[in-house]
């Protein structure tokens, strides 16, 4: 009911029309009974019903409330404030970007390196440049994923981004240390045949940590264009 009719009246109006529908339903029954007094208990009936829409005609409509929603525009106004306090703008973003950029053209070149086709003394001057770049690509990343953990509890969405930075910073640092060992190993002696398959498989697991953060990096990126 309006609020504009009081909880009094709306208790009145609910007793009367519940008991004008249990007459009506009072004189469906003894007419189906075919009881004598059906056809008086159905008039009573159809009158009462009557009356009820009757008032129903004048009560004043029942105030409905805006059912859109609006945006949660206090969330958004949340998130931003977060990404602001954690020094997370555009340039921010961006130079991630090009670190992933980076970190995926070493990675298809140390794939061709890795072909033992190619000499061992180029092999071996490229393994020391790798180890150079992922140095260089992990202390950045490491540097974002300190920015985010003040931002990390603001949604799981981000938090999980921080972890994937940090797994990805660990995975670096075992490829750098890798590359390392790897370089000096071919100053002693020519690559074999074991020494490709292993760094093919460093690579590979390079490859696949990439497309893991490169994930959750463009989620992250397609998320806050569509706030």
């Amino acid at each position: 009911m309006s609020n504009s009719i009081s909880p009094k009246t709306n208790k009145i109006i609910n007793v009367v029309f519940s008991l004008g529908a249990a007459v009506v339903i009072i004189a469906t029954l003894a007419k189906i009974l075919h009881l004598s007094w059906a056809d008086y208990a159905l008039i009573v009936g159809f009158i009462t019903e009557a009356v009820i829409f009757t008032i129903y005609a004048f009560l004043p409509p029942p105030e409905v409330g805006d059912s859109t929603h609006a945006p949660q525009a206090g969330a958004v106004d949340t998130v931003m404030a977060h990404l602001e306090a954690a020094k997370l703008d555009g340039a921010a973003f961006e130079k991630l970007s090009s670190s992933f950029q980076r970190l995926n053209d070493t990675a298809m070149y140390l794939g061709d390196l890795a072909d033992m086709s190619k000499a061992s003394k180029d092999f071996t001057h490229n393994t020391k440049d790798a180890a150079i770049a992922l140095g260089s690509i992990k202390e950045s990343a490491g540097t974002v994923s300190t920015n985010l953990g003040s931002f990390a509890l603001a949604t799981d969405g981000v938090k999980n981004l921080n972890d994937q930075f940090a797994m990805m910073s660990k995975s670096m640092e075992a490829m750098n240390t890798y590359y390392s060992k790897l370089a000096e190993a071919s100053n002693a002696m020519s690559s074999s045949a074991q020494d490709a398959i292993r760094a093919k498989e460093q690579i590979a697991l390079l490859a696949d940590n990439l497309t893991q953060l490169n994930k959750v990096y463009g989620n992250m990126i397609v998320a806050m264009q569509g706030r």
